[in-house]
């Protein structure tokens, strides 16, 4: 057990001072934010195309920017479990099947309940909310075709992009999640 959480912190550490590979770029998004964009927003790419967990974390979290991310990260991971097993309570009957699944989501290695506990500084928690988001709303569409769910799911597209570019995958799987969907139908 030890040999492999020191391997886990290795993988994690890049320098040997205990921080990850994200969090330089991100730490640097937080300080934009926290001077309110008094100078031009810069950091590595991609970092830069994701400030949505900078900004909440700048925000609301100014004086500890490492407690930020994690408890950040710690709420977009709950609430992606939650949303996870809503899912899976959509296509399965058994109670015990989508306990079992959701738990073994929770207990893998890199998932964000357990991997924010490793490296707190990372952006790919919120990721998961909004394609699971996106993905019961898209049943939503498919199910009433309602030109309200459409703009809705076009909203947690633009602000899950915010957080991870890709979460513009949503936009294309609304096209192909029903073979029957036509673009008129959109």
């Amino acid at each position: 057990v030890d040999l492999v959480v020191t391997e886990l912190k290795g993988v994690a550490s890049v320098a040997g001072d205990g921080r990850n590979w994200q969090e330089a770029p991100l730490a640097e998004l937080v300080g934009h934010i926290q001077r309110r964009f008094h100078e031009p927003l810069r950091a590595e790419a991609p970092f830069v195309y994701r400030p949505a967990t900078a900004y909440l974390v700048g925000t609301f979290f100014p004086s500890s920017p490492l407690f930020g991310f994690k408890f950040v990260n710690l709420i977009a991971a709950a609430l992606a479990t939650v949303l996870l097993a809503s899912w899976l309570a959509l296509y399965l009957r058994d109670w015990k099947t989508i306990v079992l699944t959701t738990a073994l989501f929770v207990t893998q290695w890199h998932a964000p309940v357990r991997f924010v506990f490793f490296a707190p500084v990372y952006t790919d928690p919120w990721l998961l909310v909004f394609l699971l988001t996106g993905l019961h709303l898209i049943r939503r569409v498919q199910a009433e075709s309602g030109r309200a769910d459409i703009w809705l799911l076009s909203a947690v597209t633009f602000a899950g992009v915010l957080f991870r570019e890709v979460a513009l995958i949503l936009a294309g799987t609304v096209l192909f999640a029903d073979r029957t969907a036509s673009l008129r139908q959109l």
